[in-house]
């Protein structure tokens, strides 16, 4: 007679009883990783036809960026050609003292954007002189930590086996 809260599951060609809870995240990391196998394969297959579609829309591209592309029955598609503009930094910086304010303003849009160094992390933890801790206390009030979200990779029982195997041909 199994125990409470246990499940049947085939391991190693027989029945076990395991808990519950072990069996559920057995078959959804099984799931997870049927459905990762499969998203990369559709993955594969969507890039092939965006690019297919890309090349039909380049034949139709006039001077705009954009092309609408407009199927029998089954839909549309919008191919957009992205430009990246760039500029340099020191050569604007010097035409901002040149130029008259309300010119350089219209043309040119200033921003300063801070960013955490990762040596940052060390000198928080450790211990500063007393003229050093009221400035970690200012510094850390300017600090904002958001969760951005959580990762899960799926990673079939062969892996290991392959790691070993690569690591073993080199």
């Amino acid at each position: 007679m199994p125990a409470a809260g246990t499940k049947a599951i085939e391991v190693n060609e027989g029945r076990k009883f395991l808990p519950a809870e072990e069996v559920e995240l057995d078959q959804l990391i099984a799931d997870g990783l049927r459905l990762q196998g499969e998203h990369e394969d559709l993955k594969e297959r969507l890039a092939t036809i965006k690019k297919r579609v890309a090349e039909i829309a380049m034949t139709q591209k006039g001077p705009t960026s954009t092309v609408h592309l407009h199927g029998a029955k089954s839909g549309s598609a919008t191919v957009t050609w992205a430009k990246s503009t760039e500029i340099d930094h020191g050569r604007a910086a010097i035409l901002e003292k040149k130029a008259p304010p309300a010119i350089f303003t219209l043309v040119f849009d200033v921003t300063r954007v801070f960013k955490l160094k990762r040596s940052a992390t060390g000198w928080f933890r450790e211990k500063q002189d007393r003229a050093a801790e009221g400035w970690k206390a200012k510094i850390a009030g300017l600090i904002v930590v958001s969760p951005k979200g959580t990762t899960v990779k799926f990673i079939g029982p062969d892996a290991k086996v392959e790691a070993e195997v690569e690591a073993e041909a080199e």
